[in-house]
């Protein structure tokens, strides 16, 4: 399998991973927003407002995160000369948890300073 069809098949398992991300980012902007009661009374068009800027903001990151995933796959051929499998495993995967716990943990850097 060449390097291009290994990596278009795992791109289904990220974008996956990205959704369920972008699902828990919402989640803790929420509930640093009720923690910090900054809001004092439940006010349900805040959230919804909320989950909408953060949901198209994902919307955006997943573009980006996309696009370093494609240079996931310029990375291997350029560096993995002998093609070996564990190579691409491995830079999938820092690709895929770095992808994936960025924008939790940017919003909780942002929210509790």
């Amino acid at each position: 399998m060449s390097e291009l069809e290994w990596w278009w098949l795992k791109r289904q398992q990220y974008n996956k991973g990205l959704l369920i991300g972008g699902i828990f980012t919402i989640e803790i902007s929420i509930i640093i927003n009720l923690l910090n009661n900054e809001v004092k009374v439940f006010e349900a068009g805040y959230y919804v407002l909320l989950c909408a800027v953060v949901a198209v903001l994902y919307l955006f990151y997943i573009l980006a995160a996309n696009i370093m995933f494609s240079l996931g796959w310029l990375c291997d051929m350029l560096f993995n000369r002998q093609e070996t499998l564990n190579f691409r495993i491995v830079l999938f995967e820092c690709i895929y948890w770095c992808s994936i716990v960025m924008p939790p943990s940017l919003v909780i850097y942002y929210r509790i300073i």
